[in-house]
């Protein structure tokens, strides 16, 4: 499962992104930040649920470029699904299914 929203308990060296406390929901495609898509993004290899473990857990340990932080007042289950609104139509049903 690609997406996911919780709080941060812990933050590695040099993190400044986020803090403990702080509410946070998975990127879909964490290895995509800006621009057009690129070999490492049609592959899946990096995306949680597919090419690496995904957000099915009680804990995660990932890169801080594989968060951002979630809209204050929604809940964990209504931030988990943000990341994959702005997918195609169909692009999110079809990752579900595989």
């Amino acid at each position: 499962m690609s997406d996911g929203a919780g709080v941060v308990e812990l933050v590695g060296e040099g993190v400044t992104e986020f803090r403990p406390g702080d509410h946070v929901v998975s990127c879909v495609f964490p290895q995509w930040p800006a621009g057009l898509p690129f070999d490492a993004v049609g592959n899946f290899a990096g995306t949680p649920g597919d090419g690496s473990d995904g957000m099915a857990t009680t804990y995660v340990v990932r890169p801080a470029t594989a968060f951002t932080h979630s809209p204050r007042e929604w809940s964990h289950s209504e931030a988990a699904t943000i990341t994959t609104r702005g997918l195609p139509p169909g692009a999110a049903s079809w990752l579900m299914v595989v």
